[in-house]
């Protein structure tokens, strides 16, 4: 029987590695969002 976890991280990941390549980007999605203001001074 499938896991409904390992199933929704596998899912997230090629949808993420798909994104960053049509995108050209690296990372996490939400990297840059998430990123405190506080964190690039």
């Amino acid at each position: 029987m499938w896991d409904i976890s390992l199933f929704l991280k596998t899912l997230k990941q090629r949808f993420t590695q798909s994104f960053n390549k049509t995108h050209k980007r690296k990372g996490m999605i939400w990297e840059e969002r998430l990123r405190s203001p506080l964190a690039s001074h």
